[in-house]
């Protein structure tokens, strides 16, 4: 068959598939926010008991419950509906395999609703979260980072070389999962993790759960306008450049650099696309999840990071691929 016969034969359903496509993770967000699947786990397992759980009409739960069944997420034996430990793992709030980010990818569901708009003004047009809302929105952020960062620490810093390296500093670290993996990795290593004052106190609530308060620092500051202080072996920048536009990252890989002893390296961890634009797949998308979410930003390719290494006069290294939608991007301080 040929090219353009078969395109013009696969891609209705193409976008018959992508225009339903939201169906499903919206089913899997509601069970989410009704904590549908921590009434199951503690014994609500028919539709009936579980709408008096969440307090939610008996029918529409019902409905739910069998969309959940559809997608694989639950079974269901006559009237029960059965959560299996597996699911009941990632599911439930306090298990130890939690996925953390399902409350914020709720939030974002909101942001992406605004889209249209978002790409008509050039910037989010989401409203500004206040008071209790804010606080909200925040934990379950820094939550999210917490359950992407525990399943993803191990991997990330395993893949960097700490020989002589004593004293890191995670810009942005949020929950201190990066940090708290470089003082287990490192041989006498000390972290820091550098965050607003008002998430600190989340990040020290992580540490004190790990035990590792003691090991890891918190230091109070905004990156966008603070100094980081100076002699560090190694400043980790995690997710972070992709919040700011083009002009506060070269800004703040400068002052980066200035922070750096001697062959000291910054290590940008973050969703790069190809210079063209036309992939990987996730950071495309992720950029749109920018322009919904922030004022300006989006993700960067390698030659705008390199352009921003390079005028802090810093030293390209080769970048590190890795087997999540992250690439590692390094540069260091000459000695």
């Amino acid at each position: 068959m040929p090219k353009h016969a078969a395109r013009k034969q696969e891609l209705p359903e193409t976008i018959q598939r992508l225009q339903h496509a939201f169906w499903d993770s919206r089913v899997l967000l509601t069970a989410v926010e009704l904590d549908l699947f921590s009434a199951l786990s503690e014994g609500a397992d028919t539709a009936a008991a579980a709408a008096s759980r969440v307090r939610a009409a008996p029918r529409s739960i019902a409905r739910l419950l069998d969309a959940l069944v559809v997608l694989g997420i639950l079974s269901r034996d006559g009237d029960r509906y059965v959560l299996d430990t597996a699911a009941a793992d990632l599911l439930v709030p306090g298990r130890p395999d939690y996925q953390g980010g399902l409350r914020h990818a709720a939030n974002l569901w909101n942001a992406w609703s605004t889209l249209t708009d978002a790409v008509r003004a050039g910037t989010s047009v989401k409203p500004r979260r206040e008071g209790a809302a804010r606080t909200a929105h925040r934990e379950n952020f820094i939550a999210a980072m917490q359950s992407i960062g525990m399943r993803r620490a191990s991997l990330i810093v395993g893949s960097l070389d700490l020989t002589g390296v004593r004293r890191v500093l995670d810009l942005g670290g949020a929950s201190g999962a990066y940090a708290m993996e470089f003082v287990r990795r490192g041989d006498g290593l000390r972290a820091a993790v550098f965050d607003l004052l008002d998430v600190l106190p989340l990040t020290r609530r992580y540490l004190q759960e790990a035990d590792m308060a003691d090991c890891v620092d918190t230091v109070p500051g905004d990156y966008l306008v603070d100094g980081f202080g100076e002699g560090w072996d190694l400043i980790f920048m995690s997710n972070i450049i992709h919040i700011n536009d083009p002009a506060e990252n070269a800004d703040l890989v400068v002052r980066a650099a200035a922070a750096l002893g001697p062959r000291g390296r910054i290590v940008i961890q973050d969703f790069v696309p190809e210079d063209d634009r036309t992939g990987p797949r996730f950071p495309v998308l992720f950029a749109l999840n920018m322009l919904v979410n922030t004022r300006a930003g989006d993700t960067y390719t390698l030659h705008e990071i390199r352009a921003w290494t390079d005028a802090a006069g810093l030293n390209w290294l080769d970048p590190i691929e890795t087997n999540v939608p992250s690439t590692l991007v390094m540069a260091q301080r000459p000695s």
